[in-house]
This record gives structure tokens, C-alpha cells and sequence, in this order.
């Protein structure tokens, strides 16, 4: 049955899970992984419009076939969370090309504090998690480590940041310091968003 009441994001995760499976459909771990990150976007989660959304991919997809993330990005209607998702993967890979298209919709005044603080947060995951790969720990070590301190991060998020690659830690702690900069300055007021462009490039040429 379609949930009248306003859901949690877990909750419509294990949801859509079932619904895909109810249809005929399996969502892979990365396809799911996605969901996760534009439910953390989204201010009201759409329930509707989910429903409406994933009833399309059916019709996209042969018989029993599987919802990944490569076939949501590439399928997904054009809101706002997917462009931001895409540029944190953009900026993680150092893909210049796409982070100068995305700027426009990243620098929208009411876009930028919920796309900044969204990035801060992947960014420092990802800081975290390739400090502790480069002091030799496994991926295995690394995310006992996040469970010992209680974290709230699930073990497949730290997966995907420990299997990253090309990332220079120093770099990236100057872009989150240069980042957490942006923030504080344009919480004041203050301050220029077109600086975030220079972080966001200068750490694409690191």
C-alpha cells in the first residue's frame, strides 16, 4: 500500500526496497546509496513524486532489471539534488569540465547554503576516511573504527570514500577550510560565493 503519513528517509528507502521488489525490480547498493544522498537534499521529501518516478524506470527496464546509480543519474528527472550530487561527485574526481557547468545552479542564493553544507559534510567524510587509509589502515579497519566511536555513517559510504582515488589530503583539508570560510562569511552576510569557484578549481589542478 502507498503510505499516506510523511515518511523518514530510512523508512522510504526500505520502501522504495520494497516497492522495486514488489514490481518485479531489485535496486542495486549503489542505486540505493544515490536515493540517500537525495533524500539528504531534499527539504520535504516528495512521496508522490518518488512513486511517480520510479513507475517510469519500470517502463524503462526490461523484465526483473536492476535500478543503478548510473541508470537514475542518467534517467532521474532534472531537480536540484541531482545537480547537486553531481557536482560532489564531479569535485571528488576533479572533473572541471562539469563543476564549471554546475556552477551557475550551485551559486543560486537559494541553493548555495544547502549544496555548501551538503558538500562540507561528504568532504569531511571523505578527509576522514582517506587519513585513516593512509595510515595503513583497511578498509575493514576503517569502518570498525567509525563503529567503535558510535558514528552515524553506515559501513557502504565509508566503502566508497576509501576506494576513492586520487585524493591528496592536504588538498582537500585546505578546500574544507576554505570552504567552512565561505560558510561562516556568507551566514554573516559577508563575503564573496564566487570564492568557492577558486577553492573548487584550485583543488581540481592539486
Amino acid at each position: 500500500m502507498w503510505p499516506a503519513c510523511v515518511l523518514k528517509k530510512e523508512e522510504i528507502v526500505q520502501w522504495l526496497q520494497s516497492y522495486c521488489k514488489q514490481n518485479g525490480f531489485t535496486i542495486t547498493m549503489d542505486g540505493l546509496e544515490y536515493m540517500k544522498h537525495l533524500l539528504e537534499l531534499w527539504q520535504d521529501v516528495p512521496v508522490s513524486f518518488l512513486r511517480t518516478e520510479f513507475d517510469r524506470y519500470f517502463l524503462l527496464l526490461p523484465p526483473k532489471g536492476k535500478i543503478t546509480q548510473d541508470f537514475l543519474i542518467h534517467n532521474g528527472s532534472d531537480y536540484g539534488a541531482k545537480n547537486i550530487f553531481l557536482f560532489k561527485e564531479a569535485l571528488l574526481q576533479k572533473d572541471a569540465a562539469t563543476l564549471l557547468a554546475l556552477f551557475p545552479f550551485m551559486l543560486q542564493n537559494k541553493e548555495s547554503e544547502r549544496a555548501m553544507s551538503y558538500i562540507e559534510g561528504q568532504l569531511r567524510l571523505q578527509l576522514m576516511v582517506s587519513e585513516c587509509k593512509g595510515t595503513g589502515l583497511s578498509e575493514r579497519e576503517v569502518q570498525d573504527l567509525f563503529k567503535k566511536y558510535e558514528s552515524a555513517t553506515k559501513p557502504y559510504p565509508i566503502t566508497l570514500a576509501y576506494r576513492q582515488r586520487n585524493v591528496s589530503v592536504r588538498a582537500l583539508a585546505k578546500l574544507l577550510r576554505g570552504l567552512y570560510e565561505v560558510m561562516r562569511n556568507s551566514r554573516r552576510g559577508e563575503g564573496d560565493l564566487s570564492y568557492f569557484k577558486d577553492l573548487c578549481l584550485a583543488y581540481c589542478k592539486s
